[in-house]
């Protein structure tokens, strides 16, 4: 597996590329969300010290941590959402 910087292209001195967000195995929670926040995305790479990526943390993994949600509950939400739009007529509508 590549490191996570060597996937990235070079970008010379003009900063257009800017390196994901990464935190390490032991993070807390707390920097994990500062993380996010303040570079306005939806998920940081877990990396080990070699940068070799480990693992991913999604928002939706750290809101999880405050807002329970049933086992299941997203299958069966977009389920009945795509059984509703297959049944007005909205073309053809793949399921995942």
């Amino acid at each position: 597996m590549e490191t996570l910087g060597s996937t990235l292209p070079d970008s010379g001195n003009n900063c257009l590329v800017k390196p994901p967000p990464t935190c390490t195995p032991d993070a807390s929670l707390g920097s994990v969300i500062d993380s996010i926040a303040s570079r306005i995305t939806h998920r940081i790479y877990v990396v080990d010290d070699d940068l070799e990526v480990v693992g991913v943390v999604t928002l939706r993994d750290v809101i999880s941590c405050f807002i329970h949600e049933p086992p299941g509950y997203c299958d069966s939400y977009l389920g009945s959402a795509m059984e509703k739009l297959e049944g007005k007529g909205v073309g053809s509508v793949e399921k995942c």
